[in-house]
């Protein structure tokens, strides 16, 4: 964070910041609290620094859950987390570094929630979805193709 406040007085007008977090503050695990409260803070972060920062700074945050890669280390930790191949994090990364798109991590959450109840379920069933988030995702992700095609 102290790197994004130093580096604003350095770079361009309308520049952006990408920062790396977690999905530890809503999906906490077992000894993992005070990674739980960093990603907390990245979000606030995100969503307050803008209004701080000048000349249309943008401050961005890829949370790309745990990275199978690193599997090794972190397995015992992350048990029932579906992990995310480093190449596809990469993407989530150029995308947010040369992607127009300025929203936080709960705006995001916000529109694909919103975009899912909106096109397909009804709100009991989407309590049930979420316990299954990579059904939720593959449905979220065809509705909101659907989406597109009817703006």
């Amino acid at each position: 964070m102290n790197l994004v406040l130093l580096g604003s007085e350095r770079v361009a007008e309308g520049s952006s910041f990408t920062l790396t977090g977690g999905v530890l503050d809503h999906d906490p695990i077992v000894a993992g609290s005070s990674a739980s409260m960093v990603n907390g803070a990245l979000n606030a972060f995100v969503l307050s620094a803008p209004i701080e920062l000048e000349r249309g700074l943008h401050v961005k945050l890829v949370s790309p859950g745990v990275i199978t890669e690193a599997l090794d280390a972190y397995a015992s930790y992350f048990r029932g987390f579906e992990p995310v191949p480093a190449a596809r994090a990469a993407l989530a990364y150029a995308k947010s570094v040369e992607g127009n798109e300025h929203m936080s991590a709960a705006e995001i959450e916000a529109k694909i929630r919103e975009a899912y109840r909106r096109f397909y379920v009804r709100p009991k069933r989407l309590v049930r979805e979420v316990k299954n988030p990579l059904r939720l995702a593959k449905r979220v992700a065809r509705y909101l193709t659907l989406f597109k095609q009817r703006a």
